[in-house]
């Protein structure tokens, strides 16, 4: 006589039925309420899942089931007394499974279930996955399509890894899934316990001729999936996006899939922050007298800036809300700083190269003073210069502006994000300096 049949009802069997018509009974109504198959709300079919998976673990375990049959659910209520620390509430006699402690001893550890709560299982884990997109898909805020590949439960054999679809406790460990190892030292007997090398931990072993030709007896199956990812331009190398229920679908739990961003190097545009940062090369009338020029924008629109009046090499100029989005709405700054390439004046004609120089010494005339007194400064050294290699040049660069900027950033710190450059002037597009705008 049971005391109630909440976990027979669960599973439509009567009290007397047996380990097979349990699980045949289990197997019928999880086609059912699993929750990738389920036609109803989802989450009141992953509840029925969970109880008719919990009715079947308790139904197909002896001593559990004759727990059950002589106190009910309440098996199921606070194991311990909290006040006494060791009766099992509700039934007389304290622990049912108190024995398993006598078995293993008190060092038993901590990741196995002694109170024959058959083998261990470990959580699904997440899925993690690198994406990667560049500088022009974040600004744009592109969707992206992203293939990936998950676990779920093998539909052919429901999980269990055999051909016919039933349950195969492994031979070694009974479907417990750890082992117990006695060794004796003189006197004393030591116990340890371990996962069963037959099973892996599973509790199950399914024999070769036997295995789920779907699965080959691993109880799930890869199945390739595609989703859309729409991106936001605040995100930076770094950020994870997590979809909820994305991940593995195993043992009645969906993991998440969580993507990584991993932002491309721009060959043009640098970005740090919410900041963009970009270099603009002027030629030498250019910068003498002005300019017109037009910067192709990430999302392909044609920004045209422009100069009356001188602009001096590293001079940088800001375009204010045309940098990124930040994550909370806010737009950063595109920042130009303007190099200078000088002309080829070797396809001059000699008169006019002379021309040009004299005319230029006229806006240096105490530096020209000083030049032609230099050959005659008695004691000098004569010394030959050699130009550096570029990466050289670099470093040495680098090296020195890092040295002049330990102790106070210059200009904010947003120069260095261009490149090396150890000396540099800020333009605001609000003062109006030479007349220059950017339209």
């Amino acid at each position: 006589m049971v005391k109630d049949t909440t976990l027979y009802d669960r599973l439509n069997i009567q009290p007397s039925a047996t380990s097979n018509e349990v699980e045949k009974a289990f197997k019928k109504l999880a086609k059912k309420y699993h929750p990738d198959k389920y036609d109803g709300p989802k989450e009141e079919g992953t509840r029925m899942f969970q109880e008719i998976q919990q009715a079947k673990e308790i139904l197909l375990n002896n001593e559990k089931r004759e727990l059950y049959d002589q106190i009910g659910m309440d098996m199921f209520k606070n194991n311990m007394d909290s006040d006494q620390g060791g009766g099992f509430r509700g039934h007389p006699g304290g622990d049912p499974f108190s024995h398993f402690g006598d078995i293993f001893g008190q060092g038993f550890p901590f990741n196995v279930n002694i109170n024959g709560m058959g083998p261990r299982k470990r959580a699904p884990e997440n899925i993690v996955e690198k994406l990667s997109v560049t500088l022009e898909q974040l600004y744009k805020e592109e969707v992206l399509t992203f293939n990936y590949k998950h676990n779920v439960i093998c539909s052919k054999c429901e999980g269990e890894g055999s051909k016919d679809g039933k349950s195969v406790k492994c031979g070694l460990c009974g479907g417990s899934g750890h082992r117990v190892t006695v060794t004796r030292m003189g006197p004393m007997v030591q116990q340890t316990v371990g996962e069963c090398s037959g099973c892996k931990g599973s509790g199950k072993n399914v024999s070769e001729d036997n295995k789920c030709e779907t699965c080959k007896g691993k109880c799930v199956s890869t199945k390739e999936k595609t989703i859309q990812i729409p991106l936001k331009s605040g995100l930076t190398s770094g950020h994870k996006i997590t979809l909820s229920g994305k991940g593995h679908h195993i043992e009645g739990v969906k993991t998440d899939l969580i993507l990584v961003i991993d932002e491309k190097p721009h060959s043009v545009f640098k970005r740090i922050k919410d900041d963009l940062f970009i270099d603009v090369d002027l030629k030498l009338y250019q910068s003498l007298f002005g300019y017109d020029k037009i910067i192709k924008h990430l999302d392909g629109r044609k920004l045209h800036i422009s100069c009356s009046g001188k602009t001096d090499v590293n001079t940088i100029r800001k375009i204010s809300g045309e940098g990124m989005r930040s994550l909370n709405g806010n737009k950063g700054d595109l920042y130009i700083r303007f190099t200078m390439t000088l002309p080829a004046l070797s396809s001059l004609p000699a008169d006019t190269k002379t021309q040009l120089k004299t005319l230029l010494q006229t806006f240096d005339k105490v530096e020209v003073q000083q030049e032609s007194q230099v050959l005659k400064t008695p004691d000098i050294v004569k010394t030959i210069t050699n130009d550096c290699k570029q990466e050289q040049t670099n470093l040495l660069l680098t090296m020195l502006y890092n040295q002049n900027n330990t102790q106070q950033p210059r200009n904010n710190g947003h120069p260095q994000h261009f490149g090396p450059a150890p000396d540099f002037d800020m333009d605001s597009e609000e003062d109006g300096r030479q007349g220059c705008q950017q339209s």
